[in-house]
């Protein structure tokens, strides 16, 4: 999905406190989101996802907490004018409050402070309606290969 001009950035919930990874310990929030909210396995997490991250002036991870508890993340790779949304996970029991979608308005809005124009995504099936009230269109289809389940 694509976002053709990033415009006027929604306002998160009262209660998230988002604030944008700076430390060990964040990417670790980040990394304990997304096994939570996708199944991620961990190991592949803490390999992916590593702390050097931190570091990269083309990347952005942003952590949403209530009361202090991390319940939703995502992150912005960049490439050139493209502010890429990456990452979007929440986890179960805190889903329908909006905090999906206000991590990612962060990223996009910090695409946008660092010079992006446009932004896309690829959607999960129930990240779609979300994404179209916020702008984003269908640009093309892909499918989806996967293994089969663990055992």
């Amino acid at each position: 999905m694509a976002l053709a001009s990033i415009g006027a950035i929604g306002s998160p919930p009262a209660d998230l406190d988002l604030g944008f990874a700076g430390t060990p310990g964040d990417m670790r929030d980040h990394r304990a989101l997304l096994a939570a909210g996708f199944g991620m396995p961990t190991e592949i997490l803490d390999r992916v996802m590593a702390d050097r991250l931190l570091d990269d002036p083309n990347a952005g991870i942003v952590v949403g907490r209530v009361d202090g508890v991390p319940v939703t993340t995502a992150m912005l790779a960049m490439s050139g004018e493209t502010a890429g949304v990456y990452n979007v996970a929440t986890l179960p029991d805190r889903r329908g409050h909006g905090y999906g979608e206000a991590a990612t308005w962060a990223v996009i809005g910090e695409g946008a402070r660092r010079g992006c124009t446009h932004s896309i995504l690829q959607s999960s099936d129930a990240g779609h309606p979300v994404y179209e009230r916020m702008g984003f269109v269908d640009v093309g289809r892909y499918v989806q290969l996967e293994g089969p389940p663990a055992t």
